[in-house]
């Protein structure tokens, strides 16, 4: 039903939307106890009525103010965007005037004290901004990569004790070739490729290293695996006599 009238009727549908987002604004600041002494100082003749009806005075002046956050934006939106930058940094001046002012601070000691407190809001607002883009740019990476890393743990694990095992028989030149292609042969070419190629940054590289050392683990296990076969025969055909071939009954 709803997706119907959107759909007949989108321009009433629209004003619908924002008459229920100032309602829900104009209830979130009546919740939080928005004060309507600033309606009374605005239109002195409300004063009186506004301290004799308290709830009611609030709520008239949580409208009054979604009323104008509304038409702030509306007026906003009809600029360039660069006057709309120069317009929203005019207007956080005037409200950091007005939280000073709340503090019943003079406009006298305000005006001497103006460039301090501006340049050491910005400079904090800065700083802070700046650490928290940082934390969260390491937290969002790292929370993409630890999965990789955990994989990373299963190849890397196979190609070590593999290598440990070659060289443990004395099998080191073969290692050292497989090791070469395996890293700078696979993995550096499809980590590049899949970081700058196909925009995925660290964790590209990360899937290249993750391949190529797929790659050492898998021909270095296939390697010892011949290796200490071919080992074990050896070994045997030193202590055991030459026995005969043995002939299939029936053969004879």
């Amino acid at each position: 039903m709803i997706g119907r009238f959107i759909l007949n009727y989108p321009e009433a549908a629209r004003r619908t939307g924002v008459l229920l987002a100032l309602g829900l604004v104009a209830l979130a600041l009546f919740a939080m106890g928005v004060s309507s002494v600033w309606l009374g100082r605005l239109v002195p003749p409300l004063s009186e009525w506004l301290a004799a009806n308290d709830s009611l005075g609030r709520l008239l002046a949580a409208v009054a103010i979604a009323l104008i956050l509304a038409a702030n934006w509306k007026l906003l939106r009809l600029l360039p965007r660069r006057q709309q930058v120069i317009g929203v940094w005019l207007e956080l001046f005037v409200l950091l005037m007005l939280f000073f002012y709340s503090f019943d601070l003079s406009f006298t000691f305000i005006a001497k004290k103006i460039g301090f407190l501006i340049t050491q809001g910005v400079v904090t607002t800065l700083y802070i901004s700046a650490i928290s883009i940082i934390i969260a740019t390491v937290i969002a990476l790292a929370s993409q990569l630890i999965v990789l890393a955990g994989l990373f743990q299963f190849s890397d694990g196979i190609q070590v004790a593999a290598n440990g095992a070659l060289r443990g028989l004395k099998d080191t030149r073969a290692p050292m070739a497989i090791t070469l292609f395996a890293y700078w042969g696979v993995g550096m070419p499809v980590g590049w490729w899949l970081a700058f190629h196909h925009g995925l940054g660290a964790r590209g590289m990360w899937m290249g290293l993750i391949a190529g050392l797929s790659v050492a683990a898998l021909m270095l296990f296939v390697r010892f695996w011949r290796s200490a076969w071919r080992e074990r025969w050896r070994r045997h055909a030193d202590v055991a006599p030459e026995a005969p071939v043995p002939v299939a009954p029936g053969m004879t």
